[in-house]
C-alpha cells in the first residue's frame, strides 16, 4: 500500500466504523486504524531509509567521480608536458618507427593581448567583446535585508527543509 492509499483506507475506516449519532469509535475499528497506523509509520520510515539509501549511494557516486577527474586531470597534464618535452626535443622534425608516427599540423591561434579590451571599447567594437548579463549576489542581498534594508524585488522566504541521517 501507497501512504496515499494507507490515509485513504483511515478516512474509509473512521467514516464506516463511527457511530453517526454518538461519533464513538467501536472497538473494530480501533483494531483497524492501529494497524493502519502501524502501517503507514512502516512505510514512512521505509520511505525515509530508502531515501538516505539513495543519497549515500549518489555521495559515493560523487566521490568516484571526483577521484576519477582527478585522475583524468592528473594524465592530462603528464601527456601534454611529455608532448612538451617531444616537441623540443624534435625540433619541429617528424619521426616514424614500426609503432608510432609523430607528424606537424599549421594552425592559427588568436593571441589576445591586455590592451584588446580597451582597444575595442575606444573603437566601439563591441562586436569583438562579450558581456557576461549581471546577476544577482544572492549572499549580499540576505545580508542587507537582514540588517534592515528595504531591496524592491527581492525577499527572504523561510523554508522547512527535510534532512534524513
Amino acid at each position: 500500500m501507497t501512504l496515499y492509499e494507507i490515509s485513504d483506507a483511515i478516512l474509509r475506516a473512521m467514516e464506516e466504523g463511527t457511530d453517526p449519532e454518538t461519533g464513538e469509535i467501536s472497538d473494530e475499528l480501533n483494531g483497524i486504524l492501529d494497524e493502519l497506523e502501524m502501517a503507514r509509520a512502516e512505510k514512512r520510515e521505509n520511505i525515509a531509509l530508502y531515501i538516505k539509501d539513495l543519497k549515500a549511494e549518489s555521495d559515493a557516486i560523487t566521490r568516484e567521480i571526483r577521484a576519477l577527474e582527478s585522475r583524468r586531470h592528473t594524465k592530462d597534464r603528464r601527456a601534454e608536458w611529455l608532448e612538451s618535452y617531444l616537441k623540443d626535443d624534435l625540433g619541429g622534425e617528424p619521426m616514424e618507427t614500426a609503432r608510432v608516427k609523430v607528424t606537424y599540423t599549421k594552425s592559427t591561434a588568436t593571441v589576445v593581448t591586455g590592451d584588446f579590451v580597451e582597444w575595442a571599447q575606444k573603437h566601439n567594437r563591441d562586436d569583438l567583446l562579450d558581456y557576461k548579463p549581471p546577476t544577482a549576489r544572492k549572499a549580499e542581498i540576505k545580508k542587507a535585508i537582514q540588517n534592515g534594508e528595504k531591496i524592491e524585488g527581492a525577499f527572504l522566504m523561510e523554508r522547512r527543509n527535510i534532512q534524513i541521517k
